[in-house]
């Protein structure tokens, strides 16, 4: 029994250390990424006249809407690529782009409805 206990005890310190180094490389992957990615987009932003960049893909972007004009995701991503020196990855068919004038909705959900109308009934008088 206590060579059982002595084991798990072995496996669940293991275990934590694991968990603990995956978490450690995780960090120290996405800080290298993320810094790369950030001289990428300032430079982008410096070199097209960009005062603010604002993410739209968080739930939380207070962005309800921006016209395709203004995305930039695909430049700046190409910026990172050329930086972190992976190649890009093979482009998929093209399936009809939309234009430079196309919007996109920002809203990832419908709005409130209108409130409906108490009903009322006739009042038949006395």
């Amino acid at each position: 029994m206590q060579a059982i206990e002595s084991k798990q005890k072995t496996l669940q310190r293991d275990l934590e250390d694991a968990q603990n180094e995956y978490q450690t490389q995780s960090n120290e992957i996405a800080q290298r990424i993320g810094g790369k990615l950030m001289q990428s987009l300032d430079s982008y932003a410096k070199q097209n006249g960009y005062a603010v960049v604002i993410d739209v893909s968080s739930q939380q972007s207070p962005v309800l809407w921006a016209a395709q004009s203004v995305d930039i995701t695909k430049p700046v991503i190409d910026a990172y690529n050329v930086v972190s020196g992976v190649a890009a990855p093979a482009a998929k068919p093209a399936t009809s782009a939309p234009s430079a004038s196309t919007t996109i909705p920002r809203r990832t959900t419908p709005p409130p409805a209108a409130p409906k109308p108490a009903a009322t009934s006739p009042m038949t008088p006395k």
